[in-house]
């Protein structure tokens, strides 16, 4: 039998705490090693707010964590402020996007976020 549950979590800090903690430790999987996987998987989106996926076998306690990338147009809105991104911030996104800095200034124009 697979437990799945779906989380959002900060890149690169996720602990034993809450939420994740409470959820799992019931099935005995060792929490640990989830949190180790998980901040390993999300280390290059650091401080951005992504959606996890842990997937548990409850007769052998394996897990896996699967990544859901997050939305170009999120990682935006994290990344301004009152509808102002720098160009600096705006090539940290692209790197986590691997989109080119014309198409986010596109995207960011059709937010009504100022690119300066």
């Amino acid at each position: 039998m697979e437990a799945s549950f779906v989380f959002t979590v900060e890149g690169g800090k996720v602990t034993t705490g809450k939420p994740i903690g409470p959820a799992i430790y019931p099935l005995g999987v060792d929490i640990n090693a989830v949190v180790a996987e998980i901040n390993k998987i999300t280390k290059q989106y650091d401080g951005v707010d992504v959606k996890i996926e842990i997937d548990i076998d409850q007769t052998t306690r394996k897990f896996r964590v699967l990544l859901v990338k997050p939305k170009t147009t999120d990682l935006i809105k994290q990344n301004s402020l009152k509808n102002i991104i720098t160009v600096k911030k705006l090539h940290e996104v692209s790197l986590i996007t691997g989109i080119h800095i014309k198409e986010l200034e596109g995207t960011c124009k059709s937010m009504h976020i100022k690119v300066v």
